[in-house]
């Protein structure tokens, strides 16, 4: 692939065939340390007070790794998940329980309904019947 020279060509470069070997040139990508973006400002992979540490992890606190300490918090965070649970499908019956209430009254207020029309169809067909004789 030939590159681009004042837009003159057609044909297409990836820009990276002069300024890396072809080692570099796919995969993840490398920069070199003294890589620089527009050739007067060099680009830090790491800051230059780095300590080189992994970033991105919290540091754990040292614990007791005794059998028994292991077991303890374990059964702590057993305890912790199983009371939020317990606490949850509480809520969730207390919920389901005030759905079946609501869709009883529901049920009730339709039934009640579905008398009254009934009630008054019966009461209008009696009156036509009356009114006929």
């Amino acid at each position: 692939m030939s590159l681009t020279k004042n837009a003159q060509s057609q044909e297409v470069s990836r820009g990276c065939e002069k300024r890396l070997p072809e080692s570099q040139r796919e995969g993840l990508g490398y920069i070199p340390a003294n890589y620089s973006i527009n050739g007067d400002e060099p680009v830090r992979i790491c800051d230059s007070d780095s300590t080189g540490k992994i970033i991105g992890r919290k540091p754990t606190p040292d614990r007791d790794t005794t059998t028994g300490k292991i077991l303890e918090r374990l059964e702590a965070v057993e305890t912790e998940y199983l009371e939020n649970a317990h606490s949850y499908q509480a809520q969730l019956q207390a919920r389901l329980k005030a759905s079946h209430q609501s869709e009883n009254k529901f049920r009730e207020a339709i039934a009640q309904i579905k008398s009254d029309i009934y009630h008054l169809a019966t009461v209008q067909k009696e009156a036509g019947r009356n009114g006929s004789n």
